[in-house]
């Protein structure tokens, strides 16, 4: 799949992040929500709706399909000579991606280690969309989106804000076609060996407005590793699927991953060119890419970063507002 970032759908956050206050960059991840969440809860109040699960689809009472839980156990199985990686347990409503108001993951854990540092994707929120992915041929297939966005730095008070977000795209009839191949067994769920492709960013978005906000700088800062045979990439995922049909707007999404992660920058870029000659418009010579202020019309990052007299970057204790 092309490298392509969603971020533009989600911008109007980033005024709502800012009102968490000021955040540099943890050392480590930052506490979360660990606790086991059942993706479908069977236990029915006096008025027969379910107590957990708003409008879930629950299976007929002679059907021998389960649905499992998303929980840590199921990251004990990471290599532990792995020194970059990606990991991701997310549950909520798939939301349309021209959406204006989004509705968030209620238990989101999306983090990543890269070049020996740790950092919570989800300290500002974690979201599903529905969404479409092109291929290297430029075909569209519909896929739902896991964006996990956090680790907010102002780089210049109320002008400049950097975000990390790390992001995955799982195509709809690769869904469809999993939960077909378990639900003849008789399961409500599925254990892969292998991932999708998960991307890393960040992001430097100028706020304009309190409602107009622009990406001027998108960097790849990790790409997910693909196995020796390369046949998928590297880890394991897990889908709970009982109360999907199509992977539409407002059905759930229920997931858990752990992937193998590529941090080093001579590598990141010969992935990304893999294929491609320096004529091809997507050929990049740098991880960097940068926009003037319409957000639309590429320019030198140096001469962005000098526009807001961050030509020298300062040390990171610097860059926080006073």
């Amino acid at each position: 799949m092309r490298i392509e970032l969603v971020l533009l759908a989600l911008l109007a956050m980033i005024a709502l992040i800012g009102c968490k206050g000021n955040e540099a960059t943890p050392e480590e991840d930052q506490d979360i929500n660990d606790a086991d969440i059942s993706p479908c809860d069977t236990d029915l109040t006096d008025s027969d709706t379910p107590s957990d699960c708003d409008g879930c689809a629950f299976p007929d009472d002679d059907a021998d399909i389960t649905c499992g839980s998303l929980t840590e156990e199921f990251f004990a199985d990471m290599p532990v000579e792995w020194e970059a990686y990606f990991t991701l347990k997310m549950s909520g409503v798939i939301n349309d991606v021209d959406s204006q108001d989004f509705d968030m993951a209620f238990l989101a854990k999306v983090g990543v280690v890269l070049q020996g540092t740790t950092y919570n994707l989800a300290d500002s929120y974690g979201v599903y969309m529905r969404d479409e992915v092109q291929d290297t041929e430029g075909n569209a297939h519909p896929a739902v989106v896991a964006v996990g966005i956090g680790n907010l730095t102002w780089l210049v008070a109320d002008k400049l804000a950097s975000i990390r977000l790390g992001q995955t795209a799982i195509l709809v009839e690769d869904l469809l076609a999993w939960k077909a191949e378990q639900e003849a067994d008789g399961y409500g769920d599925v254990t892969l060996s292998g991932t999708v492709q998960v991307i890393v960013f960040e992001s430097w978005i100028e706020i304009v407005t309190s409602i107009d906000q622009r990406t001027r700088m998108e960097c790849v800062r990790g790409l997910s590793a693909m196995n020796g045979e390369e046949t998928a990439y590297e880890g394991k995922m897990y889908f709970c699927w009982q109360e999907n049909t199509q992977w539409a707007v407002g059905e759930q999404m229920k997931m858990m991953q752990y992937s193998k992660m590529i941090d080093d920058p001579v590598a990141l870029l010969a992935v990304m060119n893999e294929g491609l000659t320096s004529e091809d418009p997507e050929y990049r010579t740098d991880l960097c890419r940068c926009w003037e202020q319409d957000g639309v019309t590429p320019m030198d990052c140096e001469a962005m970063k000098a526009e807001f007299g961050l030509d020298d970057l300062p040390d990171d204790d610097a860059l926080l507002p006073d």
